[in-house]
């Protein structure tokens, strides 16, 4: 079989998921914020406070008055790269003026952050069970993981849920959409798992 099997999750609790990368987004504003403010306690060019001071204000703005931008991928993307940014500008900041301790907890939140960034690029963007004859390809957060038929005790198919069912009585269910139009669809899919449990 040249084409695998493949099915595209739906994500149930995006709606979740986006009110959580919001948050995320005004976290990391409030921090760009306080980095900012340094430059209102001492003397600094107008220059300086126009460049830092906007994007928190922006970020905080958008999340409270345009909350749909942030349930598009590339949006997201853009946001995130910015605050991880600005982050370390915060943290590079604190350490040339001696304050270790405030420049680590910059460096510390924009590594959470780009944590979150990553988990959120593989979440909002489409992801797929995959079936090949030698192994299944299965989604994570963090990768893709190869689940050995060897493994797997047999596979349900009931429209939307898939299940992967294993000996020791685990399991991994996911909601799906099937794309597919083929009336055998189900039957030849059915068929192959058996096959390839057995084999």
């Amino acid at each position: 079989m040249d084409n695998p099997f493949w099915f595209r999750i739906e994500r149930t609790d995006l709606r979740l998921r986006y009110m959580q990368s919001r948050a995320i987004h005004v976290m990391a504003a409030l921090f760009m914020l306080l980095y900012a403010m340094q430059y209102f306690f001492k003397e600094s060019t107008w220059l300086y406070r126009l460049m830092v001071l906007p994007p928190p204000i922006t970020i905080i703005a958008l999340v409270i008055f345009k909350r749909q931008l942030f349930e598009d991928v590339a949006t997201i993307r853009m946001f995130r790269i910015l605050e991880i940014g600005f982050l370390i500008m915060g943290c590079m900041h604190f350490l040339q003026h001696n304050q270790a301790a405030v420049a680590g907890l910059y460096f510390i939140i924009a590594l959470i952050v780009g944590l979150i960034f990553f988990m959120e690029m593989r979440l909002f963007n489409p992801q797929y069970v995959l079936f090949y004859p030698s192994h299944i390809e299965v989604p994570t957060l963090w990768r893709t993981r190869n689940v050995a038929w060897a493994s797997v005790d047999h596979v349900v198919l009931r429209q939307p849920h898939l299940t992967i069912l294993f000996p020791n009585g685990h399991y991994m269910q996911w909601q799906v959409e099937i794309s597919h139009n083929e009336p055998t669809f189900d039957t030849d899919f059915k068929n192959f798992c058996a096959e390839r449990c057995l084999a």
